[in-house]
């Protein structure tokens, strides 16, 4: 059976690596009914009031892996506001269970689809990635002391069309992974926390619907500096770039199945 994708793909999810490759563009559209709206106020957004023009969520489809707008927005005020069908086609879903994943699914025949990024452009043409400066990242990052662990929490928008629960615990390409999934039909929010041990470099993956407090809007950008900026503030500064574009990538490829698509200009 199919492998489940983020955003992210994220894990979506989206997204989401910070290096540079091409992806494939296609604008057409899987739904138009607007019903289900995510309003996304951007930290430090009104510095970007000059750079960016429009927003879109996009998805992919499951057989091409290419990217469909699902919904776009115009950027206003630091932020966006964007609609987006309150059901999805079902050619676009894809299956949420998956015998290569070492968890315990409820219902084995529930097809989902992620929002794999939230995309922001300098104008509001056909989506040209010429025109395209940076994604949106929906979530926060904590530095704990006590553990000498930093994590990762990103926001998945993900749609089922039925109920489904997720649960269990297991070790899965060197990251243990833990899942406490419960989705109705329609749209839900999905928690994906990463943690690295500083200490030993251990990687666990938490994944739960169970909402997570303080999470907000970012640039990718943005949310990547942070990332160092807490690191740098606890005396750990000495990680690379890669070590965080590894952190994500395999965390995400652990329950995912499968890298991130990577983007360009």
């Amino acid at each position: 059976m199919k492998k489940i994708l983020s955003l992210m793909a994220i894990v979506a999810i989206v997204m989401v690596v910070f290096t540079n490759c091409s992806k494939t563009k296609t604008n057409n559209r899987p739904q138009d009914p607007v019903l289900y709206t995510i309003i996304a106020q951007v930290e430090n957004g009104a510095d970007y009031n000059d750079i960016f023009s429009r927003v879109r969520a996009t998805i992919n489809d499951p057989e091409s892996w290419d990217l469909l707008t699902l919904a776009s927005a115009n950027w206003a005020n630091g932020g966006f506001t964007i609609s987006i069908p309150a059901v999805v086609n079902s050619q676009y879903l894809n299956f949420f269970y998956d015998e290569d994943v070492p968890f315990d699914f409820s219902n084995d025949s529930v097809k989902v689809a992620f929002i794999s990024y939230f995309e922001g452009f300098s104008s509001t043409s056909d989506w040209n990635y010429n025109d395209w400066v940076d994604d949106f990242i929906h979530g926060k990052i904590v530095f704990d002391l006590v553990s000498l662990s930093i994590s990762m929490t990103e926001v998945q928008y993900i749609y089922a069309d039925g109920a489904v629960t997720v649960t269990g615990s297991a070790d899965n390409e060197g990251v243990q992974m833990t899942a406490n999934i419960s989705l109705n039909a329609g749209w839900n929010i999905m928690y994906t926390t990463m943690r690295l041990s500083l200490d030993d470099f251990s990687m666990s993956v938490e994944l739960t619907t169970t909402p997570v407090a303080d999470c907000k809007w970012y640039t990718e950008s943005d949310f990547e500096d942070l990332f160092f900026l807490k690191l740098s503030e606890n005396g750990n500064d000495n990680l690379a770039k890669r070590d965080l574009q590894d952190f994500r990538t395999k965390a995400k490829k652990a329950f995912f199945g499968k890298q991130p698509i990577n983007k360009s200009k």
